[in-house]
């Protein structure tokens, strides 16, 4: 259950999956603010991976760790505020070396 609980995001700033941005009432569905300005955003987090000392609450551990990723992104574009990440995606990459990265991306 405590893997539920999210931390709250800082305010004027939105994520979403959506693909196109919104349109701030223009009417054309955000895709022509879209083609003119957009601006791709990314976070990236390393970790080492342990999985003997992670036997279990594997669950807490990584939600501590998106939550993190998505504190690093908003941190990062706090100062635009008011402001939405569109198109939000994260991936998980195990290196050979035993570290985990996560990255997420998304434009603005």
């Amino acid at each position: 259950l405590s893997v539920l609980l999210e931390q709250q995001i800082p305010e004027g700033i939105r994520l979403t999956t959506c693909q196109h941005t919104p349109d701030h009432g223009t009417g054309n569905g955000g895709k022509f603010d879209e083609v003119s300005n957009e601006h791709l955003v990314m976070s990236m987090l390393r970790v080492k991976w342990n999985p003997s000392s992670r036997a279990t609450r594997s669950n807490h551990y990584f939600s501590s760790l998106f939550q993190e990723l998505f504190a690093k992104i908003c941190a990062d574009i706090q100062h635009m505020a008011p402001v939405s990440i569109c198109g939000l995606r994260t991936q998980v990459n195990i290196t050979p070396d035993d570290m985990i990265e996560l990255i997420c991306m998304g434009k603005i």
